[in-house]
């Protein structure tokens, strides 16, 4: 597969023109050993959940599962320990209300690992664990995905006996049982971070690969896409010169594909970096940031831009969060020297951010920083909108909760009523009188199963209709 070469396509972002939002509150939690949180998510009743580890003693790790309300204070923790080493790194709530927990296991310190499956209730109790064990082949479940059938694919990398790994997926049914395994890569080192749905129905996977370089030890960030059934629809390389990594992958609103990692060029310190790419693989534009950064987690914005955080190298580790527009041109930026690394970032319904991650003293621990939502998103709400608007739902696709958004000029009789694709009215939202200005309405589509829907407006004389994806 040939490698798009994209160092000449990378943009220099324009200078930050806003000051980054008040922080609202920062939490840790502590443990009587070290921890760290890998991905938090947000719940349908607005709160957290954060997956992670927890390292009670030298050598040994659990998984470590903590769940919030909204201001992140804690409502109740979980430690899984059926081995001796166990690893969390990526969590998604369930339709049914509980979670669904993916990472990897060893039986003692110096087995294998393999990939791990966690399903609990909505407490946090374990109702099954599923270990996908490939005899003599060690693995990392490093990202999950809940698919349209009610099951789950995993993505991370599976070592094979030439000392080298593939990228690796696991499709399972809703109880975690396997359907089919896959493997993607070339001679050398290839590895998965992120698995995503896509509004087409396909699976979009982003890692990187040691396989295309023509330098040793170089790598180039690796994409692929794939079926539900596993087959393997188009893969692409992106690098520059050195050793470039692509560790989140989204899909946007307008059916894109943004990429976070890194851009690390030969003989120059790493750039954290976001990718654009269209639906069939081909590169639109690259952008990095200052030097000594990587970039760990994406997610995109109400307003169609992009929040990334990762971490500095310049003296120590340090964190960063960083917002974008839709053109990857940076907007405001801000480092917290107090945490190590920022592994996971979200926008919330209340237009904030929050991002997990670790925090050192003498031991490490989970850190939550929520960020105050922009001054623009708070003016939005109190200048009268001119004519009437329906937002795109947010997020698209969806899992169970989307958010609704519409701008009425005048007080209005609102009415939104949700169809499936043969047209039939499946949920009605009656919101009555409302005033002017910008509103939003929270739908949970728990009931329903998987598939294309459309939302419809009415307000007075104004009427509109949008498409949304629900993917469960």
């Amino acid at each position: 597969m040939k490698k798009l070469l994209i160092i000449l396509l990378i943009s220099i972002p324009t200078a930050i023109a806003q000051q980054a939002p008040d922080t609202m509150w920062t939490k840790t939690y502590d443990r009587s050993g070290s921890s760290d949180g890998w991905q938090v998510q947000q719940t349908s009743d607005r709160g957290l959940i954060i997956a992670g580890e927890d390292l009670p003693d030298f050598g040994r790790s659990n998984v470590y599962l903590i769940r919030t309300n909204a201001s992140g204070e804690t409502l109740w923790t979980h430690t899984y320990t059926h081995f001796y080493n166990e690893h969390g790194r990526s969590v998604r709530q369930t339709p049914d209300g509980g979670y669904i927990i993916a990472g990897s296991f060893g039986y003692d310190y110096n087995d294998p690992f393999d990939t791990y499956l966690i399903k609990t209730d909505s407490l946090g109790d374990t109702l099954w664990t599923r270990l996908y064990d490939v005899p003599n082949y060690e693995q990392e479940g490093r990202s999950i995905e809940l698919t349209p059938d009610g099951g789950f694919a995993i993505a991370g990398c599976i070592h094979l006996p030439s000392y080298y790994s593939d990228v690796f997926v696991i499709k399972t049914d809703p109880n975690g049982d396997t359907l089919w395994t896959r493997k993607f890569g070339g001679a050398q080192d290839d590895k998965a971070w992120a698995i995503k749905n896509t509004s087409d129905g396909n699976l979009i996977i982003a890692g990187w690969s040691e396989s295309n370089t023509q330098r040793p030890g170089n790598s180039d960030i690796f994409v692929i896409k794939i079926d539900q059934n596993g087959n393997l629809l188009w893969s692409r390389y992106y690098g520059t010169s050195g050793n470039d990594e692509g560790r989140d992958i989204i899909e946007t609103s307008d059916n894109k594909y943004v990429i976070a990692g890194k851009f690390y060029p030969y003989h120059r310190a790493p750039n954290a970096a976001l990718l654009c790419i269209n639906q069939q693989g081909d590169s639109l534009w690259a952008t990095s940031y200052p030097e000594n950064t990587e970039a760990n987690s994406i997610s995109q914005t109400a307003d169609g831009g992009f929040i990334i955080c990762g971490y500095n190298l310049n003296t120590s580790y340090y964190a960063f969060i960083r917002k974008t527009d839709g053109n990857g041109n940076s907007l405001w930026a801000s480092s917290i020297t107090a945490v190590t690394n920022a592994h996971s970032v979200i926008q919330t319904i209340d237009g904030g951010y929050i991002f997990a991650g670790s925090f050192t003293t003498n031991y490490t621990r989970v850190y939550l920083v929520k960020f105050a939502p922009e001054e623009t998103y708070n003016e939005d709400h109190n200048i009268t909108p001119l004519t009437f608007s329906l937002e795109q739902n947010y997020p698209n696709p969806f899992n169970a909760a989307t958010t609704i958004s519409y701008e009425l000029p005048k007080a209005s009789d609102v009415k939104i009523e949700i169809y499936d694709i043969g047209g039939r009215k499946v949920a009605s939202l009656d919101e009555g009188k409302q005033i002017a200005g910008k509103h939003s309405i929270q739908w949970n589509a728990g009931g329903l199963s998987s598939g294309v829907y459309f939302y419809k407006i009415n307000a007075g004389n104004y009427s509109e209709t949008k498409k949304l994806v629900l993917m469960k």
